[in-house]
């Protein structure tokens, strides 16, 4: 009994994409105009994929790109610097709270002598 009413259901649902189909397939109909237009289509495709390679090629030298690489190398340093006043920070709160040599601190550390803001 379920078996008959799932076949049921499939058929109309056949039915139902067959109809979808054939109504679709309304003006498609192979036409010597369409068949032009189908060309140019593709070939109009074919020339914007070619300049959409050719774009990619010149994206490291787009002006929005390069503003933003620049704020972003902007934002690297000040993080950077950041990072580097910190340990300054501690490297003079050991120095005080431990009587400690910086070059020893360094060396402990492995903190290289040419170490400074950039």
């Amino acid at each position: 009994m379920q078996l008959e009413k799932e076949l049921a259901q499939m058929q109309a649902k056949q039915k139902e994409l067959g109809d979808l189909i054939a109504n679709a397939q309304l003006g498609r109909e192979h036409t010597e105009e369409r068949g032009n237009l189908v060309e140019e289509m593709t070939e109009t495709e074919a020339l914007w994929s070619g300049q959409q390679e050719e774009l990619k090629q010149f994206k490291e030298c787009d002006p929005v790109l390069m503003h933003r690489k620049k704020e972003e190398a902007g934002v690297a340093k000040d993080a950077a610097n950041r990072w580097t006043d910190n340990v300054f920070i501690i490297q003079s709160w050991v120095r005080d709270k431990f009587n400690m040599d910086m070059d020893e601190f360094n060396k402990f550390f492995g903190i290289p002598a040419e170490f400074d803001s950039v």
